[in-house]
């Protein structure tokens, strides 16, 4: 069949549409396939003595008295939401330089959306920016939409970062459990455990948020115990940084407020902890009460609950939430900013929220505008 002039006219633009449907439609499809990353092939074995290699790094803060931390939590930068990532990124650039921390750790949830690729390798290009190391644990979302957990560790891991600190480790331990060492001198005064908290799994009261495995407690411990042989029998006091709450820190909180227990700052939302959905007894792996037993560490730091900013001395363990620190997903103005720990020359810790208020970063650890807490204990 002979096309008449009109009829051509016609299919042209009809065939032009017709292709870039095809390639934006492409486009799309390649877009929100999963990139699936790929499985660490190592294996962790209780029994093999810990050793120096086993630390994913050790920095020094040689002639300073002190090393200073920044952690951010849930920056969660969307990439549906463009116009956010430039106040989010002058927050940050603001909070680094008033804080001007030795590290920057990251508590998950970095970023999100359906193309979580593209705004990953960007938060992860403007952290990396500052020339100051940084350490990153994954979130309960990271690991969504486009790309999975182990696709996340592999960003970190291989994506040419030159100031990330990160492990993808054994499998049987989740995603990015890993261990660095602070020391004075040479010599060791702080470990800092940074621990995959995961996502979900299923209780017999529903889906729910997941625990600190039996396996990552075990690390845990031979690491400690290792550590402790590294130091002549002395006990290096610790922190852990993970996304999502223990249990305890829904008694902890609730002690705080009745004033039993000393501590700090608000909480504006429901403790979204491990099977938090099941109030009246809530799963609960043993990893605090490891911590108690051990008696190295002294500081929890977690994310995961936008507009919850507490601490607590939970029994001799600061349990703490890190202010949130990007305007992706939902959260409070008056909540916005980061948290920084100084580690002292004698291992021990202190922390500082820094509230971005008025566009200036200000140091304020009184958030509730009330006098502290002091509790009973």
């Amino acid at each position: 069949m002979k096309l008449t002039k009109k009829t051509k006219m016609w299919l042209i633009p009809v065939l032009i549409i017709a292709i870039l449907g095809v390639g934006v439609g492409a486009g799309f499809g390649f877009a929100i396939i999963p990139y699936k990353g790929t499985k660490s092939n190592e294996i962790w074995r209780s029994n093999v003595q810990f050793k120096e290699s086993d630390y994913e790094k050790t920095l020094d803060m040689g002639d300073k008295d002190e090393f200073v931390i920044l952690n951010l939590a849930d920056i969660q930068i969307e990439d549906l939401k463009p116009h956010m990532h430039k106040p989010t990124f002058e927050m940050l650039t603001k909070l680094i330089e008033k804080t001007n921390p030795d590290l920057i750790t990251l508590t998950g949830d970095q970023v999100s959306g359906p193309y979580v690729r593209s705004t990953l390798k960007k938060i992860c290009k403007f952290i990396d920016g500052f020339d100051i190391p940084w350490a990153p644990v994954l979130g309960n979302h990271d690991g969504e939409w486009n790309l999975t957990r182990n696709g996340n560790g592999d960003f970190y891991q291989n994506g040419g970062y030159k100031n990330v600190i990160f492990r993808k480790n054994d499998p049987a331990l989740g995603v990015g459990n890993y261990i660095i060492n602070v020391a004075k001198n040479g010599q060791s005064v702080h470990t800092l455990f940074m621990i995959d908290s995961h996502n979900e799994r299923e209780y017999d009261s529903g889906t729910d948020y997941d625990y600190i495995w039996y396996s990552q407690i075990a690390w845990y411990e031979w690491a400690i115990n290792g550590i402790k042989d590294l130091n002549g029998g002395n006990v290096i006091p610790s922190s852990c940084f993970f996304h999502i709450a223990l249990p305890e820190y829904v008694t902890a909180y609730e002690g705080y407020e009745e004033g039993i227990y000393e501590g700090g700052n608000v909480n504006r939302e429901t403790i979204c902890c491990v099977e938090h959905k099941n109030k009246e007894n809530p799963y609960n792996s043993g990893f605090y009460q490891k911590m108690q037993d051990l008696g190295s560490t002294k500081l929890v730091m977690v994310g995961h609950d936008h507009a919850n900013c507490s601490w607590v001395n939970y029994n001799g363990i600061v349990l703490s939430y890190g202010l949130k620190s990007g305007y992706g997903s939902y959260y409070d103005n008056d909540l916005i900013g980061g948290t920084t720990v100084t580690i002292k020359k004698d291992g021990t810790t202190s922390l500082n929220y820094y509230r971005y208020l008025d566009g200036e970063i200000k140091l304020d650890n009184n958030i509730t505008e009330k006098a502290r807490n002091k509790g009973k204990k």
